[in-house]
């Protein structure tokens, strides 16, 4: 060891000779510095293109920004429609038709899809037939009103065409943002929309498709409208997709902005253009109106550029006879229908200023030169002895040694300061060591918990988890866990040690009394602690409830905390809450998707005898089968699960899940009678069909007699 020992202190001391001693070279290092600054400032006067560079970099990242932003937009609403498009394509067939007449069971659906999206102008369907259904978003627009006669106050328009091919009526009704009925009007149809160009796009393929950018017949506004053929029927569900609030975003994304922004449909046709007063004012843009026919002369100049430029790409260009920056992107609406996001810029309106810092830059580096060279020699001694101390000080602090108390004093603040800070840091970093590692260990039980509770599936030991989780982050000597019952009160859970409805509290229970903490804390929404309460030890309790709220705001329940002792006196401090919410959160998730599971499983099992039982009642003749099956199934299930010899011996279910699937199978296995004929089914006779065929035998007797 002594040997080890003098070996290191050796190696120690030749690496402290290969170091700078800061009071012995600090002119030096001045002297050094000034001459580094003397050659910046001859390589700013040398770095004219450097700058320019950076200008064009900086203009090309603002406007790639602007490009990407204008791209997601488009993407967002192109991927609105085609959700909605989706959606509705994949509706049974009774929803478009029913009886022969345009089915309105869509009416809800179609006002609400309307409604949450804003951009979309409309959404229908049209049948092989010629019918048709339409719900248009007026949203009381006065151009939209006025294109369809609609009264003052129309939020939808409803319009349907149905009928035989002599004589079709077009219908339309005129509906307020609560969907009350403001008027309407009828008369001989002379839309057809088999004749449409996004029905006949659509029709008898097994893809989505945009239409190219039109005017739409009933308002006579610019739009896209995507579609996609029915799958449980012949027809075609479309959406129209608005371009006004495309060219809305496209205005405000360039508000403040030089340059311009414009996007393209595939036969580089205008659909939404904006930009600074410059660009804008130099020709005006007729909307849908080809790029190389427009009057403005930056997207005459861009026309030529964009025709090399086919993907995401970033470069500078002229246009108008001055530099540009462009940024161009792409964006796919629908397969094999690709729109294009330019936009541009000057280059003079970003190096101006840049090229104002470069000689601020250099005047300021001429002003350090003159007045860091006198006082770098008068400062260097005073502060070396204060730095030298600190360089002591932070070795130590480097070999985590907190002990000692070094004093610095000096004529720079900034030194007294950092002495300052070194005597507080050692008590501090102590004391943060101590209490981060409390927290790492309560953040890794955390995460711990929350995988232990996503892989329970039974209440009882969800129940007890959540119990052991909470008394462990909190230190608390008791937990309880309080559900919200049917009958409106807090009862305590299986597995949680209450009394069942003796140990009930009411929800609803108001008799001027003070309500109890976890009612309070239902009622409000927050957590309830409470500190220092009396016990019957003679020492402070303290009681902490958080309540615990589904993601779609209903109360669950809440988790209830407590410990008597006196020892543990303010025991729910503000960190453990925030922990102990946490976990309530996780728990209220757990039980919510419980909940969600098991309500969906009652949902199925309800839906499926539902379906038995009117397969039953189709005949009076074999009523009741579907009803008997599933029983007798169960039983010879049972029967052979117990037999222990024989071909049966290893038949066996070994989970609730595989119970149920034989279950499910026993209901479901006539299910194909939903569609069978019901003369087929109703039979009293053997030779039964739409009549009995025993009179046929008959008749072929009598002919052979």
């Amino acid at each position: 060891m002594p040997r080890f020992a003098g070996g290191a202190g050796q190696r120690e001391d030749e690496v402290q000779q290969r170091r700078f001693k800061f009071r012995v070279h600090i002119v030096a290092t001045f002297l050094l510095v000034t001459f580094v600054i003397s050659l910046v400032a001859a390589f700013l006067f040398s770095a004219l293109g450097r700058f320019e560079r950076m200008a064009e970099e900086s203009a090309q990242a603002i406007f790639d920004q602007m490009a990407d932003a204008n791209a997601q937009k488009l993407q967002s609403l192109a991927g609105a429609a085609v959700r909605v498009v989706e959606a509705g394509a994949r509706l049974e067939r009774q929803a478009y038709q029913q009886d022969g007449r345009v089915a309105e069971a869509l009416l809800a659906h179609l006002l609400a899809t309307v409604d949450v999206h804003p951009a979309l102008y409309g959404a229908y369907f049209g049948l092989a037939g010629g019918e048709f259904f339409q719900v248009i978003g007026v949203r009381d627009q006065a151009a939209v009103r006025g294109a369809l006669d609609a009264p003052p106050g129309t939020a939808f328009a409803v319009r349907s065409v149905s009928g035989a091919a002599t004589r079709r009526i077009e219908r339309w009704r005129f509906l307020d943002a609560g969907e009350r009925v403001l008027g309407g009007r009828e008369g001989p149809a002379v839309y057809d929309p088999v004749q449409r160009p996004w029905y006949a796009q659509a029709h008898g393929g097994d893809s989505l498709i945009a239409v190219e950018p039109y005017l739409f017949e009933s308002s006579g506004e610019p739009g896209i409208t995507v579609a996609r053929a029915l799958r449980a029927t012949d027809g075609v569900f479309g959406a129209d997709l608005s371009l006004q609030s495309l060219a809305d975003f496209v205005a405000a994304s360039t508000a403040g902005q030089p340059g311009g922004v414009v996007i393209l449909d595939a036969r580089d046709r205008v659909l939404a253009f904006a930009g600074s007063a410059a660009v804008v004012g130099a020709g005006e843009v007729p909307v849908l109106a080809p790029l190389d026919e427009v009057g403005n002369p930056f997207l005459a100049s861009l026309d030529g550029a964009l025709g090399a430029a086919r993907s995401k790409q970033s470069r500078s260009l002229r246009l108008a006879g001055e530099a540009h920056v462009l940024a161009l992107r792409t964006v796919e609406v629908a397969p094999g229908t690709v729109y294009r996001v330019a936009a541009f810029a000057p280059l003079a309106a970003f190096s101006t200023h840049i090229v104002q810092a470069r000689d601020q830059i250099m005047l300021i580096s001429l002003l350090v030169l003159a007045v860091s060279v006198p006082l770098a020699y008068l400062m260097s001694r005073r502060a070396s002895q204060a730095l030298s101390s600190l360089a002591q000080d932070s070795e130590r602090v480097q070999a985590l040694d907190f002990s000692g108390d070094v004093r610095v004093e000096s004529m720079f603040y900034e030194l007294d300061v950092l002495g300052q800070a070194h005597r507080t840091m050692k008590l501090s970093i102590r004391e943060r060591t101590e209490a981060l590692r409390q927290a790492l260990d309560k953040l890794e039980s955390l995460v711990e918990i929350g995988l232990a509770l996503s892989s329970l599936r039974e209440r009882e030991p969800l129940v007890a988890q959540i119990l052991a989780s909470g008394r462990r982050l909190s230190g608390a000597g008791s937990a309880d866990l309080l559900l919200v019952t049917e009958r409106h009160t807090l009862c305590p859970a299986a597995g949680s040690g209450g009394r069942g409805e003796a140990g009930e509290i009411a929800l609803d229970a108001d008799d001027g009394r003070a309500l109890h903490p976890a009612v309070q804390a239902l009622r409000e929404r927050r957590t309830i602690c409470r500190n220092g309460l009396p016990s019957g030890k003679g020492g402070g309790a303290s009681m902490l409830v958080v309540p615990l709220v589904a993601s779609d705001g209903e109360a669950l329940g809440v988790l209830q905390l407590a410990d008597a002792g006196a020892a543990h006196r303010g025991v729910f401090a503000a960190d453990i809450v925030q922990f102990v919410e946490a976990l309530a959160a996780q728990a209220a998730l757990a039980l919510d998707n419980q909940n969600l599971v098991e309500g969906q499983r009652v949902m199925m099992d309800a839906l499926i005898r539902l379906v038995a039982g009117a397969i039953d009642a189709k005949s009076a003749y074999t009523g009741g089968h579907c009803e008997r099956v599933p029983e007798l199934a169960l039983m010879l299930a049972e029967a052979a699960c117990r037999v222990e010899e024989g071909p049966l011996a290893e038949f066996r279910f070994h989970s609730e899940d595989e119970w149920r699937e034989f279950r499910i199978g026993a209901w479901l296995h006539d299910c194909g009678k939903v569609t069978t004929p019901e003369y087929v089914v109703d039979k009293a006779t053997k030779l039964e069909t739409l009549y009995n065929r025993i009179h046929e035998i008959r008749t072929r007797f009598e002919v052979l007699l």
